[in-house]
Parts: C-alpha cells; structure tokens; sequence
C-alpha cells in the first residue's frame, strides 16, 4: 500500500493482485503476473549453473558464453542436476532452464544441423527441454519447465512440439516501447506478433516477460503511457497467464522515472486488461492527482508531450535518450515544460511529502533536458549557455548522489565517466 499499489493479500513479503484474468505479485514492481488460481513455487537458472551445480557463484556464469546445448554430456549433467534439485526441494513445481545472459551461441555440427532443421536458433534450447521434461516428468509429474525466447531464442523453431508441460516465456527486450507492441509499422515491434503466434503454435502455455525501463540510462523517460494498455491487452489476447514486469525499481534503488505510480497503473491494468481508454485516462488523472498533488494537469501534459514526441522514433531497451527523442523536439519543448515541473512545485507548497515525489520524477526530465540539449546548449551555445548548462549538470550529479537515484542496471550509481561539461547520458 505504501508503493501505491490496490492491494489484496501480502504473503511473505509479495504483494498480491487478483483479477479475472492474471494474479499478479509484485516486488517493488519486479515480479510475476501467475494465472488466477495457480501457483507456481518455481526455481530458474542458467544453462551453465545447471550443468555445472555450482549455485553458489551465479556471477561466474549468467553472463558466460553459452555452452553447447546439443552435446550429451550437457543435456545428461542438466537432467542430474535438475533431478537432484528436485528431490532436495520437493516443494517447488516450476523449474527455469534458460541460457546465460548472452547472445553467442554455439556453432557446432550439430547445433548448426538443428538451427537449419528447424529454421531457428532456438532449437536446440528447446529439444534440450523436450529432453529434460521426458526424463523427469514419470518420476515429478507435477512440475513445469519453463524456457525464455529471449535474444538469439527469441524466434521460434518450426515443425517442432513442446511437451505439454514445457512453458515459453517470451521476453520484450528488444522491443520498443514507444510504439505498441503489436505495430508492425515499428522496425523493432514488426515481428514480435509473428514470433509470439509461433510459439503459441507449438507449446501449450506461455508466459511474458516484459521490460518496463531503459535498464542502460535507468534515468530517461520511458513514453509508453500511451501504448501499456494495449500491450497488456496483447498479453491477455495471447492466452499468456503470467507476466513478469522487469524493471530497476527494488534492491533499495530510487527510480526517478514515476516507479510507484507507474507500479499503481500496471496493477490497474494487469487486474483489467480489457480496461476502456475512459477508465485508463480516468485512473490516470485521478492516480497523478492523489500522488503529486494540485499541480497533476502539469505532470499528465508534460508525459502526453514525451509520449508524441517520441511515436516517430524506435529505439531498443538500452538506447541512449537521443534514440528516444529528438534533440530538435525537445529544445522546442524543453522550457515550456520545465515551466510545467515548477508551476506543479509551486502548487504543492506546504506538502513536504508531496513535493518529494514531485522532485523526484522531475529529474527524469532534467537528465532527458540535459541529454538532449547538449548541442544546442553547450557545444553550439554562447558562453553564458554553456555555463548554466554546465551549472545544472552539477547539480543534477550531485541529486543522484545525495539521493540514491537508480542509474542503470545492476550496479547503483557508478558515474565512473562524470563531467559536467558532457551530456548525462555518457557518465
């Protein structure tokens, strides 16, 4: 409730949504949306810690070459391991087998003989999992394997059937948020429908991951307001029943990018996922106005803005701010709207509380402001430009700093390329 999520029940430390169509379980926004009525008490990993059992030291291998998935030794070490785990957590009935956080693969003989059979890369992951599951499902009836179309996997082989008790989750790391994920005008989004009407064709559940933040530059704007609500419909359409909203906004992170009324939306929809345009819009405005006060008309003008600005560009889930917007559009806007952010500071006078989450979300916009007026600002600017542009890139820093702000994945604040006569965007 303190994250401004709609909450049913809170089992040891998850918080719980139930809907028609998904339960959802948030962690700070990271979590899973699992088909109402089920439950999964589930354990994922690596290929490589499954065929080596070396749990322990995770960082050796998630982001290690991906091993062969054809040799015999492999698949034998993975059944072991897996059957091991199995019989020491007799509790858990979903068991993750996915490859490293990589994108090589592996170019053998064999491995190459079953991309070509198959007309994908994915292939071998998935006949990897064929394998495990027909060892093991006599001796664990009751569990799941579930697998990730994900980087090189992401495309789905043909003249291949999963076993029925084999689930594909399908990842959105290479989407676009700016644009639906069902747009096939979208250079990133125009095979995601293709992709996931394969994989729908050949298992018999289905999962999504999906990435809610630019997890490179964790401070820039992500304009998907105006395309979540189909997507999530798209996930609803797809028949998928658990939904895993990635984003950076757990582990004592700050993210400066509207994370706890982003988080409140997501349960709003996840709950209805055929929710009208009215009542998405209706939620929204009186979502902005409980948590950032009188001055809330500002803050839906200033994301409606981003969200036009950025509907003529298509940028990867790592792209720098440029990619998402255009410097030119947003020089065009920049003081219009930073007249918005003070006019809602102003409004909010006397709330403390109120003004810090205010602060907090405006400097998602000063690091986008920062980034792309760059040119015209500092390297094109007069010398009085370049000394205020200066200026508000040292306290910008100093913000981050002082305030624990989320700057990208993983690792909190390291800054390691700062000066403040360079865009934000390069520290």
């Amino acid at each position: 409730p303190d994250r401004g999520l709609d909450v049913d029940y809170i089992i040891d430390g998850w918080t719980y949504i139930d809907g028609p169509f998904f339960r959802a379980r948030i962690f700070y926004m990271s979590g899973g949306i699992l088909g109402t009525n089920t439950y999964y008490c589930s354990h994922g990993d690596n290929v490589s810690m499954w065929i080596t059992a070396d749990y322990d030291n995770e960082e050796a291998y998630y982001h290690a070459k991906n091993p062969c998935l054809s040799d015999e030794d492999n698949v034998q070490a993975i059944i072991k391991n897996v059957r091991e785990y199995l019989i020491s957590h007799p509790r858990k009935n979903c068991i993750g087998i996915g490859i490293n956080d990589e994108r090589s693969y592996c170019r053998c003989e064999k491995c190459a003989a079953a991309y070509r059979q198959y007309g994908s890369r994915s292939a071998p992951l998935c006949l990897l999992l064929n394998r495990v599951s027909d060892a093991l499902t006599e001796e664990f009836p009751q569990v799941k394997f579930d697998t990730g179309a994900y980087t090189y996997t992401v495309k789905p082989p043909v003249n291949m059937t999963l076993n029925d008790n084999v689930i594909v989750e399908f990842y959105t790391i290479d989407a676009c948020y700016n644009h639906a994920y069902t747009d096939r005008d979208c250079e990133y989004n125009r095979n995601i429908c293709d992709y996931v009407d394969g994989w729908k064709s050949i298992c018999k559940e289905m999962w999504f991951w999906d990435h809610c933040c630019n997890f490179e530059y964790s401070m820039c704007p992500v304009p998907d307001w105006d395309s979540m609500r189909e997507n999530i419909r798209y996930f609803a359409d797809s028949g998928c029943t658990q939904v895993l909203m990635n984003s950076l906004l757990d582990s004592g992170y700050r993210y400066s990018d509207f994370g706890y009324f982003r988080a409140y939306m997501l349960s709003a929809l996840y709950r209805d996922p055929y929710m009208s345009e009215e009542e998405f819009n209706y939620r929204m405005d009186k979502g902005l106005e409980a948590y950032y006060g009188p001055g809330w008309r500002n803050i839906r003008e200033y994301l409606d803005t981003l969200c036009e600005i950025s509907n003529g560009h298509c940028h990867d889930r790592v792209a720098i701010p440029t990619y998402y917007f255009g410097d030119e559009e947003i020089c065009a806007v920049a003081d219009h709207i930073d007249g918005l952010w003070a006019d809602t500071l102003a409004q909010a006078a006397g709330n403390d509380a109120m003004i810090e989450r205010i602060v907090l979300a405006q400097h998602s916009w000063i690091f986008l402001r920062q980034c792309n007026t760059y040119s015209a600002r500092y390297t094109n600017g007069t010398e009085e430009q370049r000394e205020a542009y200066t200026a508000a890139n040292e306290e910008l820093y100093q913000y981050i700093v002082d305030h624990d702000i989320s700057w990208t994945e993983e690792e909190l604040n390291p800054l390691a390329e700062y000066l403040p006569s360079k865009a934000p965007w390069t520290w």
